[in-house]
């Protein structure tokens, strides 16, 4: 799928659907005798429907953390230990990936 069109100064969006494949090369030509550039990009309609790995961790990272705080609260310290390192665990994961994107 191609993105987008760009010249030295302006970038212009352009859809062109998979169906659209055959037209692809003649478009790609027509832009390289125009000296202009096309980024191409093959893109799934269905990303929409992804969950986010995210919400998910952050999720889990606050019940965690609530889980710790109850030990915490009825006095059992050793499980709320081990609930914290669960938690910083997650966190760590979620670190990793927010630096990913």
């Amino acid at each position: 799928m191609i993105n987008s069109i760009s010249t030295d100064t302006t970038v212009y969006p352009v859809m062109i659907m998979s169906s659209d494949i055959g037209f692809q090369p003649y478009l790609q030509r027509v832009l390289t005798e125009s000296n202009l550039t096309c980024r191409c990009e093959e893109s799934n309609m269905f990303n929409l429907f992804k969950k986010n790995p995210q919400k998910k961790l952050q999720k889990a990272y606050e019940e965690k953390l609530t889980e710790a705080m109850h030990a915490q609260r009825n006095g059992d310290i050793r499980g709320y230990s081990m609930l914290q390192e669960e938690a910083e665990a997650i966190y760590s994961k979620l670190e990793a990936l927010g630096k990913a994107s």
